[in-house]
């Protein structure tokens, strides 16, 4: 829900030692109730949540990603969801959720309640930021979660996202346990000037590593962007460690791993989902190409077997009602299949009509702040940076 803004909004100009340090800071603060306020919470009068997040799908969606995760708080709405899966909700057209997920390490009774999930099987999956920084604070939660309820979320099930500050110990006893780990390297350098030791975590045998980006504000706008930031850190910090095969399979089948949900997606098998992304490029290195994309070059996202996006000669593959729009992505024509035949819960918005409530959201959010001397949020962030 924080994708409607990126560091145009906050940017902080200092590296923090650990997640607590920088949530005090004025101006993300000030992004917080901006976000809050238009996401319909506490008091506001307003309620944007259904184009916020169809939004910020968008933005997913043309960068060639089919699902996201971490998403509490918006479970319940029928537009959510609506065009790329969330997989830690009842709506990710899986017709099953056994994900759960954590922004910080749970309490002991959380931890218990997790844990009996994983025995009575109605959880195979659990997500948790973790070791957040560089600092000892940031590595010692990893001690933390280990001491909750007898240790049982030291388990194959579990997944920790960061991980910036653990060191061989840690991943020792992560890889022991079949534990398995999700990189943000560009939030990362943009909060700590670091970066998770994704050459440890491989020495001490994690298997399953996945990529993905944090967020928009200070982290990629997408996952192509991701791919790239990746692809730099690896080649400058480990040469020759991390493929660009490799690099793809972190953000594909072991990104699905990590979330418990590889026998639905996460690769082109009989049986699974229909999630494809098809782009231009050099057959010959398709791995490369991938990493250079940028959304003007897929020429097809489907999720679930429906066309969503991609180039015009092939719009006729989207839903015929209530047919898709022509949008202009950095210069190139595309087609975008956002619109629903119901009209309920705003599932008929169009592209158009979602882009426009939110301006005007934060137009109107700008003219409310300014009378407490705080400074816009207008123009929202772009889909995508043309470059």
């Amino acid at each position: 829900l924080f994708n409607i803004f990126d560091e145009g909004d906050w940017n902080p100009g200092k590296f923090y030692g650990s997640h607590n340090d920088w949530t005090n800071d004025a101006r993300y603060k000030q992004v917080v109730d901006a976000k809050q306020y238009l996401n319909s919470e506490g008091t506001s009068p307003v309620d944007y949540r259904c184009e916020i997040d169809k939004y910020t799908e968008i933005k997913a969606l043309i960068a060639g990603t089919t699902s996201f995760t971490l998403a509490p708080g918006a479970i319940e709405l029928a537009c959510y969801s609506s065009l790329v899966r969330t997989i830690d909700t009842s709506r990710n057209g899986l017709g099953v959720d056994k994900l759960r997920t954590s922004i910080a390490v749970p309490d002991t009774a959380t931890a218990q309640g997790i844990c009996n999930a994983f025995t009575a099987g109605t959880a195979n999956a659990y997500v948790v930021h973790v070791a957040e920084g560089v600092n000892a604070t940031a590595r010692n939660e990893f001690a933390t979660l280990a001491g909750r309820a007898g240790g049982c979320l030291i388990a194959p099930q579990t997944t920790i996202v960061h991980g910036t500050a653990l060191q061989t110990p840690e991943f020792t006893q992560m890889a022991a346990a079949g534990m398995r780990l999700v990189w943000s390297p560009k939030s990362n350098l943009f909060l700590y000037n670091d970066t998770t030791r994704i050459d440890l975590a491989i020495a001490a045998g994690v298997k399953t590593i996945a990529l993905a980006p944090d967020w928009s504000l200070g982290g990629s706008v997408n996952m192509l962007d991701e791919l790239r930031a990746a692809q730099k850190v690896s080649s400058t910090r480990w040469p020759g460690l991390l493929s660009a095969r490799r690099l793809f399979e972190m953000a594909t089948i072991d990104a699905a791993r990590a979330l418990g949900v590889y026998a639905f997606v996460g690769s082109l098998e009989v049986g699974k989902r229909a999630d494809l992304v098809l782009l231009s490029g050099d057959p010959s290195q398709p791995y490369d190409a991938l990493i250079a994309a940028t959304p003007k070059n897929l020429e097809l996202v489907m999720v679930d077997g429906r066309a969503l996006y991609g180039e015009p000669v092939l719009k006729a593959a989207g839903p015929a009602t209530p047919g898709c729009e022509d949008v202009s992505m950095c210069g190139a024509s595309k087609f975008l299949c956002i619109a629903e035949a119901s009209t309920a819960n705003k599932l008929n918005q169009t592209y158009g009509d979602i882009l426009q409530a939110l301006k005007t959201g934060l137009s109107d959010y700008d003219t409310l702040a300014a009378t407490m001397g705080i400074g816009a949020f207008s123009p929202i962030a772009p889909l995508q940076t043309c470059k």
